[in-house]
């Protein structure tokens, strides 16, 4: 298998493998015809223009669902003030009602429901509060986990002799 290599000259075809102990060899291009050269513009109607507002850009009191990551839990976020600041809707109507968060402080959703956002469903409780209030979740939730892994190990169905 050949390739192209850039020298000061320009381009040379070489018969060179263009991996090595499967890594790729530098300075071989693997496809000049289609690669953008410094300068070059293709699509020109479809190419960002400064001072357009992006497509996907939303106005400030949007509402977004995302997953978080460290929970895995969906939660409401809105949107507050540009450019792109984003607050949890949880936050913003328990500070409406109590006033701002002290530090320290979380917000927790009392029916365990992440997305129900009514005031009478959210309280303001400590960090610790908060760890020991889903002390038992969070164990419930580990045992659950192991048990649900050993009936997927073991092939255990409910109901089956």
């Amino acid at each position: 298998m050949s390739g192209i290599v850039v020298t000061p000259k320009g381009f040379s075809v070489t018969t060179k493998p263009i991996r090595d102990s499967g890594r790729f060899v530098g300075g071989v291009r693997y496809s000049p015809t289609t690669q953008i050269k410094p300068g070059e513009r293709r699509s020109i109607r479809t190419e960002f223009k400064h001072g357009h507002p992006s497509h996907n850009k939303l106005p400030v009191g949007s509402v977004r669902e995302r997953r978080e990551t460290h929970t895995g839990l969906m939660r409401a976020w809105v949107k507050v003030a540009e450019p792109n600041v984003w607050k949890k809707r949880a936050v913003i109507v328990c500070e409406s009602i109590h006033g701002p968060l002290p530090r320290g402080y979380v917000v927790h959703h009392k029916d365990r429901d992440s997305l129900n956002d009514d005031p009478l469903n959210l309280a303001a409780l400590t960090r610790k509060d908060h760890q020991n209030e889903h002390r038992l979740d969070i164990a419930l939730g580990h045992v659950a986990s192991v048990l649900a892994n050993f009936k997927h190990e073991f092939g255990y169905q409910e109901g089956v002799a």
